[in-house]
């Protein structure tokens, strides 16, 4: 008979959609046992850290309120910070809430180890947070905005007020390997698969992003990012050798190991 596994109920930052179009945003999940970590390192995995997020989620998430079938497609329609959030949960669960780091300064090049608590360290953002509830006028995770110069068609029309919706682990996995070749190129794609309209256009593809003027476009991009949501894994460091402060980012592969290099 398997043991039965500890597990831990939290709230979502966003939330997931039921059939019935209600919101659930208590997840319950459990801790990883050795099967799950053969299955997130299995190499038709592992080159993709989106997709190794994908397959641990649809093990360990056991239920997202009333919904308890877990699936790939689930996971994947998730948004990113739901995403994350359950990640940060199952480390916890199975390895513990403290994180040592082997960092290097930037500055002095000195080594030091780092000790991070996801309990106490690592702040979550919520979308109530960023969005009142009284200001609300449309799905979670869905934002409007205004381009600061907008689009120019080919009929001479200038496209600027639309919808964006948050990245979800879709876009994750379609923009993971893409980011390591061209990350200009990612941001692209990231915008386009992240604008759900812009005017009157019929379809908002990587051509329109290519076109816009990078003010538009770093506009988009701190639309995106001055509503992020979910855990925050950037910390700031201070060297104990020269005082120096920089900034390192909790990746992937270091939720599962004990004690790391960054």
């Amino acid at each position: 008979m398997a043991r039965k596994l500890n597990t831990e109920i939290f709230e979502l930052p966003i939330g997931v959609l039921d059939r019935d179009g209600n919101l659930q945003t208590l997840c319950e999940v459990s801790e990883m046992i050795g099967a799950d970590e053969e299955a997130i390192t299995d190499k038709k995995v592992a080159t993709n850290p989106a997709v190794v997020i994908t397959t641990l989620l649809s093990r360990k998430i056991v239920r997202i309120g009333d919904i308890e079938k877990i699936t790939p497609a689930l996971v994947k329609n998730m948004f990113t910070a739901d995403r994350d959030a359950c990640l940060m949960a199952i480390r916890k669960l199975s390895l513990g809430n403290e994180m040592k780091f082997n960092t290097q300064c930037r500055s002095c090049n000195e080594k030091a180890e780092v000790v991070i608590d996801l309990e106490s360290d690592i702040p979550t953002t919520y979308w109530k947070d960023v969005v009142p509830e009284e200001e609300q006028d449309g799905d979670v995770g869905y934002l409007n905005f205004e381009l600061p110069n907008g689009f120019e068609d080919n009929d001479g029309e200038v496209h600027k007020v639309g919808v964006i919706k948050l990245p979800t682990g879709d876009v994750e996995e379609r923009l993971a390997v893409m980011l390591r070749q061209n990350p200009g190129k990612a941001n692209t794609a990231l915008m386009s698969a992240c604008i759900q309209s812009l005017g009157e256009l019929k379809v908002v593809d990587t051509r329109v992003l290519r076109e816009m003027t990078r003010r538009d476009r770093e506009y988009l991009t701190s639309v995106m990012g001055d509503n992020k949501c979910g855990p925050d894994f950037v910390r700031e460091i201070e060297c104990p050798f020269c005082g120096n402060n920089y900034k390192i980012s909790l990746e992937l592969p270091y939720f599962f190991t004990a004690n790391s290099d960054l």
